[in-house]
Formats: structure tokens, sequence, C-alpha cells
């Protein structure tokens, strides 16, 4: 049954189109209000499926009625029919329909044509309905989707974690030392990403490859990894392949970040003398100019099987006097400002 209100000041005239609508749409519910006011409480209550509006009423006229009701969210929907005087002018039909109005009709009222632009308007507003509803169960739809979604991303990545940490303690169970390593580069290299204002893909990157940055130790003999005095060249050279050996693990796993890439990168340094490709400058991703800075403070300031911790002020002092040689300006004020500033990790 559609539900029909009539707006108008004039008693009179709400007596005759009330009888009217009851006369040729007898299925219709009818109710009638003598203001504007009185209109727009009862179009927020009631919500009807038409309105009738009169332009000129005192206090508030049909203009800013139909003004309230198209600014109104929950109510802008239902089509507005304005009743006008028989001398209103094209400007009345122009502020109208700028204000959102859906259809005129002009005084003396042809019943004829009220019952059509009626007609018309349930049709449009039957319409409209159907296609919220279909919006409203296809965004349900699409929340529904998404938290599904959600809920399935959220899986992969608790796996993705478990691959990691699983990763991470074969490498840890072969050298002790790699374990608390890995831990404090991942601090200070993310903390430095975050002292940089780098974007959130970048952070990312940086967080799982100084996680994984020494996973190509798998394939170090553990007499090397583990040797209590310094390395002789060919241990050394030996110990210097982990990057390219950490890529070829990582390179067939779709990470969709460039993680191999930034495992075999991170002992570069920007002068073209770090290996193993001997890469320069730009050529070598920012992500592992960050890790290279991060290795190396953690590194010296780290007890190491073959000598004690070298502490803060030798590892700072090495950032910085290679500061736009070996390592990247910008990551090296970072990484002090850091050092400097903050118990980033447990100084050794």
């Amino acid at each position: 049954m559609p539900k029909i209100l009539v707006i108008d000041d004039n008693i009179d005239n709400l007596i005759t189109v009330n009888a009217v609508l009851k006369s040729l749409m007898p299925n219709s519910k009818i109710s009638t209000s003598i203001s504007g006011k009185e209109g727009i409480e009862k179009i927020r209550r009631d919500e009807p499926d038409v309105i009738l509006l009169d332009i000129q009423m005192p206090e508030m006229d049909g203009f800013e009625v139909c003004k309230i009701i198209k600014s109104d969210e929950k109510i802008r929907h239902i089509p507005i029919i304005l009743i006008t005087a028989s001398q209103s002018s094209s400007q009345d039909r122009a502020n109208g329909l700028k204000l959102g109005a859906d259809a005129f009709i002009s005084k003396p009222i042809d019943e004829v044509e009220l019952i059509a632009q009626i007609k018309v308007a349930l049709r449009i507003k039957k319409s409209e309905d159907l296609l919220r509803n279909e919006k409203n169960i296809l965004e349900d739809k699409v929340r529904e989707k998404t938290e599904h979604l959600r809920k399935s991303y959220d899986k992969l990545m608790v796996l993705f974690d478990g691959i990691i940490n699983t990763l991470v303690a074969v490498v840890e169970a072969r050298d002790p030392y790699t374990a608390g390593h890995q831990q404090n580069v991942n601090k200070l290299a993310v903390a430095i990403a975050n002292e940089l204002n780098l974007e959130g893909k970048v952070v990312e990157s940086i967080h799982i490859a100084s996680i994984l940055h020494d996973i190509g130790k798998i394939y170090i003999p553990t007499e090397i990894l583990s040797k209590p005095g310094m390395l002789t060249d060919i241990e050394f050279e030996m110990l210097k392949k982990h990057p390219e050996f950490g890529y070829e693990i990582l390179k067939n796993i779709n990470f969709e970040l460039p993680i191999a890439e930034i495992v075999h990168q991170h002992h570069e340094k920007i002068d073209g003398s770090g290996y193993p490709r001997k890469l320069k400058g730009d050529d070598i991703y920012i992500e592992a100019k960050i890790l290279s800075v991060a290795d190396v403070v953690e590194a010296i300031m780290s007890h190491r099987p073959y000598r004690a911790s070298l502490g803060v002020n030798v590892a700072l002092n090495e950032i910085v006097e290679n500061r736009g040689i070996l390592y990247d300006a910008k990551v090296v004020d970072a990484c002090v400002k850091i050092v400097r500033g903050n118990n980033i990790f447990e100084k050794k």
C-alpha cells in the first residue's frame, strides 16, 4: 500500500486532494500536514512513498521544506511533487528542480494529471528502492567477501611467519650468534626506515629481509661460523658467499617484495667495494643500504667468537667516517640519531 503525504497550509486544499486520492487511489494510505514543520516530522517518522508539497506556505515555504528533505540522507530518496500556483513562473520551477523536486503540478489541480504524476513518482520510487536494496545486498556481499579475504590473509600471514621462523631457526641452530644478531639488526633497520619516513612496503621489506639476511649461512660450514679465531682468506671468501646463497634460497619464494634481492645486496657498498657483485650507488636498493648499515653497527657492537664487543662508539665512528663513501649519508645520519638517542637494543 503506497503512502502519500500531502503538505499544504490551506485546509480546504488538503480536504480536496485527500478526497480525490481516496477516490482514485483507494489502495493508498493518505496523510496530511498543515505546515512544513509538521510535514517534515511526519516524513522522518513515517517515510511516505510520495510527497505532495505546496510551495506557498507561511513560516516555511515549499522550497525550504524541499531543501531540508533533500539534505537528509535518510529521506532524500522520497520523490517530491511541488504544487504551484497558476501564475507561478518558470523561475519557480527552476528553483524547485535545483532543490531536488521531481515533478510539478499547477493549481487548480487536474485530477487526471495528479494521479498520473503520482503513479510516475511511485514507479520511480519503486525502481530506486530496488536499486538501493540491490546496492545494500551487494555491499553486504562485498563486506562478507572482504572479511573472508582478511581472515584468509591473516591465516596466510601466520603460515608465512611460521615459514620464516623455521628458516631462521635452522640458521640459529648452526650459528647461535646469528640469533641475537638478526633480531637486533631487524630492530635497528626498521627504526632507520621509520626515521627516514619510508613508505609502508619499504618498511615491510626491511622487516622481512633483516630477519632473513643471514639465511645463506645455512651453506657455510659450522666450523667457519663458530671459529674462535680470525678466519683465513679462504674461509673469509667462503663466508662472503652467504648473500648469494641467501638469494638462491629466497628467489623462488613469491614475497611480492624484493626480499631475495635485498638479501643479495646487504653487503654491497655505495662506492662499489662491497660484495658479491660490487654494486654502486643507485644500483643498490635503499632497503639494502639500510640493512648494510644496521648489520655493520650491530656486528661491531656484538661479541663475536673471535673477539669481544668493540662498543657503540667504534660502531658509530665506522659509519660516520665512511658516510657517503661506503654507506648512504642519509641512512648513516638516521642510524646515528637512533643509536645515540635510544636504547634500540641492548648494547653488548
